[in-house]
């Protein structure tokens, strides 16, 4: 009798003890370390736990100096003797280089759990975990790792290394150096809080391969910016970090004594309250601002002014050399109280330098100067002009398929040689200004211009006083700048007086003076009496 209830108890502790059993095997976190990828593994992929004989171990690991470090997933397996596993997740934690200071609180990532069969289970994770965000450029940190699996009737189980977590060091490389992907925005995270930190930052960088700026939220500026870096052939790109919205609020309420901008492409920061010099002008190759996400098809990226916040506000200006200039697919929106500039583009002429930019594209963007809701004058929506004196001219512009409101001049060109200016709208409405309004204005250039099939939905004014002139386009060339005005396939309309008490009214669809040659055919105009060549 003695014999048989020793065995029984034998037989309860045991089944005791197995009922409690979890445990891990095979456990890989993926990590990509400047740029490397992890689709290919075993690299980028890092074990914890157990040795699976298979790719490097995280613990004790030195990532080395880092342009990037992003975590972008994990491998998961455990088991549990009762089938009883509901989920997991990976945890991520930064702490100073001894490993005393916590610097990134930990990081709570859930796992997608699939059940392998028996009692084994296996949690996957895709993300993008930016672990350099927020950290400090030239410094050592840890990167510590750990993971649990979640159970109701057995409980948790962690995999930590008895809580010491699994080790990892990197440190993160000087802005002496710069390259790679970098998220701007003022969420957690984030590798700087503004875009004019990012562009500081670039500028006084060494540039070891393409940038990617991405921005992860809204941000407001309080001081313009410009960027001035040795880009050689690599590229800047600046666009949203996901398919959402995010505006740039610049709210710098006085000029800069230098080149006007709030975001100034060709000069640095340091140099816009400066005369410029030669060597202050810079030439930015292969900058694009595109306001679609990847893989996305929606103006997100929004750069705009406070309401009649600054006289005279431009939004972007390119000045000097720059060569393949991209602003596609943003919303631009100047609310200066007067002559506001969406883009500018600008040549310079220093003691020696004489530069224009080159291959300017700027595409299927919203751009509003002046948005007629308020009290607002002489704005441009596109304004092409120099700096100094120069001789060169800007080659090479193409303005395609965007929609420009405007209160003054939707597209002023102006010391170019050549430009193409295809499938935009453009709307002018003159908000009691003492200039004219145009929805193109073509002076001092030469070469081939062509307007081809664009759409003037709008030309009016609300001036009711003293002379009135708005023209849909207005060409005004000279002996010293006879360029060709090729104009055909527009369609003309909206041509619309909105006061009265002028003494004089010139309003009309296209107004020819001068020399060079202007071909005018195949457009269309809804309203007759209204074509006014001279």
């Amino acid at each position: 009798m003695k014999k048989t209830t020793l065995l029984l108890l034998v037989i309860l502790m045991s089944s005791t003890f197995v009922s409690a059993g979890t445990g891990w095997y095979s456990d890989y976190v993926k990590i990509n370390v400047n740029g490397a990828g992890t689709s290919n593994p075993p690299a980028g992929w890092y074990w914890i736990g157990g040795d699976p004989s298979y790719a490097t171990q995280l613990q004790g690991t030195n990532l080395g100096t880092v342009s990037t470090l992003a975590i972008e997933g994990c491998d998961m397996k455990y088991w549990s003797d009762t089938q009883d596993r509901t989920g997991g997740y990976l945890y991520y934690k930064i702490m100073s280089a001894d490993g005393s200071t916590q610097v990134v609180a930990p990081v709570q990532t859930a796992w997608v759990q699939t059940a392998l069969g028996g009692n084994n289970y296996q949690g996957t994770l895709a993300s993008n975990l930016n672990i350099l965000s927020g950290l400090v450029y030239g410094t050592t940190y840890q990167l510590q790792i750990w993971a649990q699996s979640t159970g109701s009737g057995q409980g948790d189980s962690y995999l930590s290394n008895n809580a010491a977590n699994y080790v990892a060091t990197f440190t993160v490389n000087s802005t002496a150096n710069m390259a790679g992907t970098y998220t701007v925005g003022t969420n957690p995270g984030a590798s700087f809080s503004s875009l004019s930190a990012a562009i500081n930052a670039i500028n006084s960088a060494t540039i070891l391969g393409n940038i990617t700026l991405l921005i992860s939220s809204d941000i407001t500026e309080s001081a313009n910016f410009g960027l001035a870096a040795n880009f050689g052939t690599y590229t800047l790109t600046i666009r949203p970090d996901a398919d959402a919205n995010r505006t740039i609020t610049f709210t710098q309420a006085t000029a800069n004594s230098g080149p006007y901008g709030h975001f100034v492409i060709g000069v640095a920061t340091g140099n816009l309250n400066s005369t410029l010099t030669d060597a202050m002008v810079v030439a930015q190759n292969n900058v694009t601002i595109n306001g679609y996400a990847v893989n996305g098809s929606t103006r997100r990226l929004t750069f705009t002014t406070q309401a009649a916040a600054l006289a005279g506000s431009t939004l972007i200006n390119v000045i000097g050399g720059c060569t393949g200039t991209t602003i596609q697919n943003c919303i631009l929106n100047d609310q200066s109280s007067t002559a506001a500039k969406c883009i500018y583009i600008n040549q310079f002429k220093g003691t020696s330098a004489d530069v224009s930019p080159a291959n300017t594209l700027i595409s299927n963007n919203i751009i509003t100067a002046n948005d007629q809701t308020i009290t607002a004058t002489g704005g441009y929506g596109v304004q092409c002009s120099r700096s100094g004196s120069a001789t060169t001219k800007i080659t090479g512009l193409q303005i395609l398929n965007n929609l420009i409101t405007a209160s003054g001049t939707g597209i002023a060109i102006s010391y170019c040689n050549g430009a193409t200016i295809t499938g935009n709208e453009i709307k002018i409405e003159k908000a009691n200004s003492t200039s004219g309004g145009y929805g193109i204005n073509l002076v001092s250039s030469i070469g081939d211009i062509n307007i081809v099939a664009n759409k003037f939905s709008e030309t009016s004014t609300t001036k009711s006083s003293s002379t009135v002139d708005t023209y849909s386009i207005i060409v005004s060339a000279n002996a010293s700048n006879p360029f060709n005005a090729n104009i055909y396939n527009n369609l003309f309309s909206g041509i619309d007086r909105k006061a009265t008490g002028a003494t004089t009214i010139n309003q009309a669809y296209i107004g020819d003076i001068g020399y060079g040659t202007t071909k005018i055919y195949n457009n269309t105009l809804l309203t007759d009496k209204q074509f006014r060549h001279e």
